[in-house]
């Protein structure tokens, strides 16, 4: 068998390999481990689970996460960077909140971090 007729394969291979991982999406900041294995116990939870949506934001001068409730009479919880449990700034009964973030997190600025993946149900209520 003569090996030099697969050299344009493999170089082919290599090159086809080279231009996809050039093409992937840069990687974010690692999750705290806490929160990966919170999504994991969620990747396998009922649609009505405690969270169906997980946003990172700027909260007193670190990273903070809201955890978004699945339907708006249910508190959307803020956990510090390391799992600590905050406040919930809105939902509830009054869309409110608890009443205890001091200052209230800027959800301008919060980018996902999980979804829920569509079982189609409604969209949750947003924060």
């Amino acid at each position: 068998m003569n090996l030099g007729s697969f050299a344009p394969l493999g170089v082919g291979l290599c090159l086809a390999a080279s231009l996809t991982a050039c093409a992937q999406p840069a990687a974010g900041p690692a999750l705290p481990d806490w929160l990966s294995q919170r999504i994991a116990v969620f990747e396998r939870a009922p649609a009505d689970a405690e969270a169906v949506e997980i946003l990172a934001l700027p909260h007193a001068g670190g990273t903070a996460y809201l955890f978004v409730a699945p339907c708006c009479d249910q508190f959307n919880v803020l956990y510090d960077a390391q799992g600590r449990r905050l406040c919930a700034p809105s939902g509830g009964l009054t869309g409110r909140g608890d009443g205890r973030c001091e200052p209230p997190p800027v959800l301008s600025s919060a980018r996902p971090v999980w979804r829920q993946k569509a079982t189609g149900a409604s969209a949750p209520a947003r924060p």
